[in-house]
């Protein structure tokens, strides 16, 4: 499992591949070449956590020409509502794809296998709140996805207790204020924890 940090990459370059990654949003993109001209994975989230630029949003996906350690694109998504989030999706899914970027939806509260479009991303993002994103609907979501060979992203995962979480689900990629705002502090810990090998079994 990787931590992308939301970073510039001077501050993330000396880490381990291995265990870390860079996740470009429309506010923290500088110099995106640094990063994609390396074989430092990354993904792209939409801001729409903190509210959705579209014009700066499009600038990013646009200024990136490696696509090649692109893990996924998160789709504009509404933050506990995955009707909403479904119709965005349906909004932005060409535009992305058409870009030759992987696809991801983000899961809300209110997804399931049934109403989720596998057949067209390649990735999932796992949003929602904190009650849904740790709670069976999710964890049954991210191991489907899995067994699909999905790459899987849990978002707003900033302690070694969600890190856990993450881990032992098998999940492929985590990001967290934490880790982009303390990294100091934080992210040779949280390396340390993800070298401990995984003691359970996905299926």
């Amino acid at each position: 499992m990787k931590i992308f940090i939301s970073k510039s990459h001077k501050f993330i370059e000396h880490y381990s591949r291995d265990y870390i990654g860079r996740l470009f949003t429309p506010d923290v993109c500088a110099r995106p070449y640094e990063t994609t001209e390396t074989n430092m994975d990354y993904g792209i989230d939409n801001g729409c956590f903190v509210g959705f630029k579209e014009d700066k949003f499009l600038r990013l996906l646009n200024k990136i020409d490696n696509k090649n350690n692109c893990k996924f694109v998160a789709t504009p998504d509404v933050v506990a509502d995955y009707k909403e989030t479904l119709n965005n999706f349906n909004i932005w899914s060409c535009v992305i794809s058409n870009m030759n970027y992987p696809l991801a939806i983000v899961l809300q509260d209110g997804a399931t296998i049934k109403n989720t479009p596998w057949q067209d991303i390649q990735a999932v993002f796992v949003g929602g709140s904190t009650e849904w994103k740790l709670g069976e609907e999710a964890r049954t979501l991210i191991h489907y996805a899995k067994n699909l060979d999905l790459w899987v992203h849990v978002g707003r995962v900033n302690s070694i207790k969600r890190l856990r979480y993450c881990k032992e689900n098998f999940v492929d990629s985590v990001d967290g204020l934490a880790f982009a705002k303390y990294n100091k502090t934080y992210v040779d810990k949280a390396i340390r924890f993800l070298q401990q090998p995984n003691e359970k079994k996905l299926f």
